[in-house]
């Protein structure tokens, strides 16, 4: 039915509607405070190492965990190639590999921006301006144009930490929605919305009341204005690099809510550059790598947790009088219960890519970074909470 609905109406779809979005927001400038809970964790950590590590490369824009039939599935768009390839996580044995043969992503279409599995017959994937639908065969079921240009707002998946995502009680898509005729470091591109849904049966484009935060409209912050977003049954979840608080919608009730999210290992506010600064790549670069950063929450659908990462800022020089850069950061893992009550903070003792981090049921997996052991390693997190 599911597939059937999608056929029926994106044959007609075209996002002229985006001009609904109106520049107001429920975003608060206060900083939430921070809920602890009475519960206790401990955890164990295992080591995981993948095997098809040389066969298939992707970005944050490129891949999608998914959890289908009691089995945990990871499924990218290989880098570089028009190749579509799924594996099952536990026994690492390929599952699919659709052919470039059978899929084209047209350059003039714009990157892949977003993977995202609702299940093996119903996969997205949007570019800038096309999104596609098909199932694991490479069978395309559908494909409808998105950002004809005519509206100041675009719907994508801008910096790779908001996919896509779809919601069968909605009957709608959900994407990051970005001003693309602001300049970035104008206070205009922190006005608007950065959520919509996109209806696929009434073709109606509705803005969500989540925009940055007060604090991005007053300050500039260079390269720091990544959009972090996470779904749930029933919810989205955004926050942003530069503040702690965590931002919730819920899709049904259309509530909206502020959580606080700070970690205790925040020592200093972030520091702000000089909107001067807009064209200074090497001070917005220098800034990312050295101020206070948030980073996207995940959820565990399995446990009923939420996750985040903080890293805190790092001084201009390490002991040595060296420069210091992103790679010498720390990380700080955060769990929430599902009141966004803070349970504890795990500071982590090795160096780990938390962009690539994900949830199944054996835990919560967290690239690591280790040169000697080789690429594809991973840290499973085993947390029990009580």
């Amino acid at each position: 039915m599911f597939i059937k609905e999608i056929v029926l109406f994106t044959t007609v779809l075209f996002l002229q509607s985006c001009s609904l979005i109106m520049d107001n927001s429920q975003v608060s400038d206060k900083e939430i405070e921070t809920l602890k809970s009475e519960k206790k964790l401990t955890y164990k950590k295992v080591f995981y190492k993948k095997g098809w590590k040389d066969s298939i490369q992707y970005t944050t824009k490129e891949y999608d965990v998914t959890y289908q039939n009691g089995n945990s599935y990871l499924i990218a768009k290989n880098k570089g190639e028009d190749r579509l390839i799924g594996y099952e996580l536990s026994t690492q044995e390929k599952i699919f590999d659709i052919p470039s043969s059978k899929l084209s992503f047209p350059i003039e279409l714009g990157e892949v921006a977003s993977v995202y599995v609702h299940n093996f017959d119903s996969i997205f994937i949007a570019q800038t301006r096309r999104v596609t639908l098909l199932d694991s065969l490479g069978n395309i079921k559908s494909q409808f144009g998105i950002n004809d240009g005519r509206s100041k707002y675009a719907l994508g998946n801008l910096h790779g930490e908001m996919p896509i995502f779809y919601d069968a009680k909605t009957e709608s898509l959900y994407f990051q929605t970005y001003c693309w005729k602001c300049p970035q470091h104008k206070t205009s591109y922190y006005t608007s919305h950065v959520s919509s849904s996109l209806n696929l049966k009434t073709k109606e484009v509705q803005a969500l009341p989540v925009s940055y935060p007060i604090s991005y409209q007053k300050n500039y912050y260079g390269y720091a204005n990544h959009v972090y977003g996470t779904y749930t049954d029933s919810l989205n979840i955004y926050t942003f690099p530069m503040t702690p608080n965590i931002y919730v919608y819920n899709r049904y009730t259309e509530n909206y809510q502020e959580f606080g999210g700070k970690s205790q290992h925040q020592k200093q506010s972030p520091y702000t550059l000089s909107r001067q600064q807009k064209d200074d790549d090497k001070a917005k670069i220098e800034h990312f790598n050295r101020a206070t950063l948030y980073y996207k929450v995940h959820y565990d659908p399995f446990r009923n947790y939420y996750y985040r990462f903080f890293s805190p800022a790092l001084p201009e020089k390490n002991e040595k009088g060296l420069f210091t850069k992103y790679s010498d950061r720390e990380h700080i893992l955060m769990i929430f219960d599902k009141q966004f009550k803070l349970i504890d903070e795990i500071k982590l003792e090795e160096k780990y890519q938390v962009f690539f981090t994900f949830c199944t049921p054996e835990g919560l997996y967290v690239s690591r970074i280790n040169e000697k052991e080789g690429k594809g390693l991973y840290t499973i997190f085993k947390i029990n909470i009580q």
